[in-house]
C-alpha cells in the first residue's frame, strides 16, 4: 500500500505571508544574518549527525563524538553564533525569518548548557544508544557501498570511527563511577543485555556479505573481521566490564534523575527541553492528576455503555484491562498480522483526510518490524522518515512476545505514528523546500511532534473512526497512558516515587502487560528523562490553540487552514507555536 498516492493529489505549499511591514535595509541585512546563521548551524549539526547525512544520500565522514570536550566545543560553537544574532532587530524581518530566528536562539540555548550536565546524563540506555544513535550508525554502515578500494577503505575508517565511539562510552561509564553516578539497579540488566546482544552480532553487524562487496574482496573482508575483532569488540568488552558486578553493587536501588550528583537541576532543563514551555514539573505532575481523573471518569461510562460489571467499582478499570490484555481479540498471532492490522486502520481513516487536509506530503508511508536487537528493550517502536535509501515513511513496530502485546490501542497508535500523525507533519516539513533547510532537515521540539501526533490521533474522534465504545475505550487507554505518563515522570524524577510505587499507578489504569510496564517506567526514571512529558503537554497545547483560533474567528475559522498553519511552517517550540498561531489569527480574513 501507498498511502497518500492511493487517494490524494498533490497539493500546492504556499509560503506564510510575510508581515506587512515594509522591510529596511537593516531589515534586509538581518534576513541574510538569519539565514546564513541557519546554514551554519545545519551544517555544524550534518557533521556531527550521521542520520541527516543518511537521510540526505551523502557520504558519512565521521559518527558522533560523546567526550567532554566535544559537548564544550559545541557549546563554543553556540555561544559565537547566538553573540552573532543578538543584534538581530526581531520586528524588522518577515514572519518566517522571524520563525527561524526564535528557533536558532532556543536549539543554540540548549547547546549551551548542555557541558555543565555532562556527567549526569546518560548515553548507554536502550532508546538513548540502541534506539536513537547504535541502530541509526548500523544503518549508516549496512547502506555504506564496499565495490571499491576507495569505498572500502572509507568503509574500515567509518569502522574505526565505532569502535572509538564505543569507547568514549566506556571511558564516560568510567568517569560517572568515579563521581558517584550511576544507572538504577534495575536498569544495568537491560543495558548489559543490550550490549551484549549487539556484541554477539558483530559479524552480521559489521561484516559485508561476499556479495554486496563484489569481485577481490578476500582482503577487504579480511582486514574487515580484523577491525571487528581488535576494535569493536574489544571497545564493547570493555564496555560491558565497565557495567560488570561492582557497577550493579554499587548501583542504586531509587530510580530517577534526583538519585544522580547534579540530576534534579538536569531534570529541570529535561522538562523545559522536552516540553518546550515554562511549566514546572511540580505544575506538570498536578496537571497529570487532572488529567488522569478526567479520562477515569469518561472510561467508566464506556464501561457502562459496553454493560461491563465489575467485582467492585474500585477494581473496574482494572478488571476490564485485565479481560483486555487476555482478549484474543487483540492479539496478534504473527508480525504480518500486526502489519495487516495496523494498515486496516489506515485505510479506514484515508477517506475522511481530505475534509480535514488540505497540505499533505507527497511521500508513500507503511509499516515495518524494528531491529530485533532492539526489541527486548523498547515498549513499542519509532517513526523513521522518508530517506534517499528507503522513500517511505515507516513505524517500525516492536513484533516481538506477540501473545503479550494486546493491540487494544493500536488504531489510534497507527493514527498517531502514520496519518495523520507523524509522518503528516515530519514528511512534509522534510519536503518543504521553500523553508530554511535547517528547518526542513533538524528534527526535534517533542512537545510539537508528539503532541501534534496525539492531537491527530484524536482527530479520528471527529472523523467517527472509533466506530464503537470498544474503539472509543481503546484510544482513552492510550490517552490515560499518556497522561499517566505526566504523573510518573515527574513522580520519580522530582518527587523520589520508587518502582512499586509507579508500578502500581500504572499497571491499574493501561492495557500493556507486566513487562511493557516495567519497560517504560525504565524509560522515564533511568533513560530519556522528561521526553514522556511531552505528548500530552504538546497534545494540550495544541488543543488550546484550536480553542483559541475558534474563538477569535467564529465563522470564518477553517479547520484545514488551522492544520496547514500548524504544520506547514515545520516543528518550533511551543511558547513560538503560541506566537506564530496568534500571528495567523490576526491574518484572517
Amino acid at each position: 500500500m501507498n498511502g497518500l498516492t492511493r487517494f490524494a493529489a498533490v497539493f500546492a505549499l504556499p509560503l506564510v505571508a510575510g508581515c506587512n511591514v515594509e522591510i529596511s535595509v537593516d531589515g534586509a541585512a538581518d534576513a541574510d544574518l538569519i539565514a546564513a546563521a541557519g546554514d551554519e548551524y545545519l551544517d555544524f549539526v550534518a557533521a556531527r549527525d550521521p542520520y541527516l547525512k543518511f537521510r540526505r544520500g551523502e557520504k558519512v565522514e565521521d559518527f558522533p563524538d560523546w567526550t567532554l570536550e566535544a559537548a564544550e566545543a559545541d557549546a563554543a560553537f553556540a555561544q559565537d553564533l547566538l553573540d552573532r544574532l543578538a543584534g538581530v532587530d526581531e520586528k524588522a524581518v518577515d514572519h518566517e525569518d522571524w520563525i527561524s530566528l526564535r528557533l536558532l536562539r532556543w536549539n543554540l540555548g540548549m547547546l549551551v548548557e548542555a557541558p555543565r550536565h555532562y556527567w549526569a546524563d546518560f548515553n548507554i540506555t536502550p532508546y538513548a544508544a540502541g534506539g536513537f544513535s547504535l541502530n541509526i550508525l548500523h544503518q549508516v554502515l549496512g547502506a555504506a557501498p564496499v565495490g571499491t578500494d576507495e569505498e572500502r577503505a572509507h568503509y574500515l575508517h567509518l569502522l574505526d570511527e565505532y569502535a572509538q565511539g564505543i569507547g568514549q562510552l566506556a571511558d564516560k561509564v568510567a568517569g560517572q563511577k568515579e563521581r558517584g553516578i550511576y544507572l538504577p539497579k534495575a536498569q544495568v540488566p537491560a543495558v548489559v543485555g543490550m550490549f551484549e546482544g549487539y556484541r554477539s552480532r558483530l559479524q552480521e553487524l559489521f561484516v559485508p556479505a561476499a556479495d554486496r562487496a563484489g569481485d577481490g574482496a578476500d582482503d577487504f573482508l579480511t582486514h574487515v573481521r580484523e577491525a571487528v575483532g581488535t576494535g569493536i569488540d574489544a571497545q564493547f568488552g570493555r564496555l560491558v566490564a565497565e557495567l560488570g558486578d561492582d557497577y550493579l553493587e554499587a548501583a542504586p536501588e531509587q530510580v530517577g534523575l534526583g538519585t544522580v550528583p547534579g540530576g534534579r537541576e538536569l531534570y529541570v532543563r529535561r522538562v523545559r527541553m522536552h516540553t518546550t514551555t515554562g511549566l514546572t514539573p511540580e505544575e506538570i505532575h498536578q496537571l497529570g492528576l487532572d488529567q488522569v481523573a478526567q479520562i477515569e471518569a469518561e472510561l467508566a461510562a464506556l464501561r457502562d455503555e459496553i454493560g461491563f460489571e465489575a467485582t467492585s467499582e474500585d477494581t473496574a478499570m482494572k478488571e476490564f484491562l485485565d479481560q483486555v490484555r487476555a482478549d484474543p481479540r487483540f492479539i496478534a498471532a504473527s508480525p504480518e498480522e500486526v502489519e495487516e492490522r495496523y494498515m486496516g486502520y489506515v485505510e479506514k481513516i484515508e477517506p475522511h483526510i481530505a475534509d480535514y487536509f488540505d497540505v499533505l506530503p507527497e511521500a508513500p508511508y507503511g509499516v515495518r518490524r524494528l531491529d530485533p536487537t532492539s526489541e527486548a528493550t523498547m515498549t513499542f517502536g519509532v517513526y523513521q522518515l522518508p530517506t534517499s535509501v528507503n522513500p517511505r515513511g515507516e513505524y517500525r513496530y516492536n513484533g516481538s512476545d506477540l501473545e503479550n502485546r494486546s493491540l487494544f490501542s493500536a488504531q489510534g497508535l497507527i493514527y498517531h505514528e502514520l496519518i495523520p500523525g507523524h509522518h503528516f507533519q515530519l514528511a512534509l516539513a522534510n519536503e518543504r523546500e521553500d523553508l530554511p533547510r535547517f528547518r526542513r532537515e533538524t528534527i526535534g521540539y517533542g512537545a510539537f511532534t508528539e503532541g501534534w501526533a496525539e492531537y491527530a490521533a484524536n482527530l479520528g474522534k471527529e472523523m467517527g473512526v472509533y466506530e464503537n465504545a470498544y474503539d472509543l475505550y481503546g484510544r482513552l487507554v492510550m490517552e490515560m497512558f499518556i497522561s499517566c505518563r505526566l504523573v510518573l515522570d515527574t513522580g520519580m524524577n522530582h518527587f523520589g516515587w520508587d518502582l512499586e510505587r509507579a508500578r502500581e499507578y500504572m499497571s491499574a489504569r493501561v492495557v500493556y502487560s507486566d513487562v511493557e510496564v516495567a519497560t517504560e517506567l525504565l524509560r522515564y526514571s533511568a533513560d530519556i528523562h522528561g521526553q514522556a512529558l511531552a505528548y500530552r503537554i504538546g497534545n494540550l497545547e495544541i488543543l488550546r490553540l484550536r480553542r483559541k483560533a475558534e474563538e477569535a474567528l467564529g465563522d470564518r475559522f477553517d479547520i484545514k487552514a488551522f492544520h496547514a498553519a500548524v504544520i506547514r511552517s515545520g516543528a518550533m517550540p511551543m511558547v513560538v507555536l503560541e506566537e506564530h498561531i496568534d500571528w495567523w489569527i490576526e491574518r484572517q480574513g
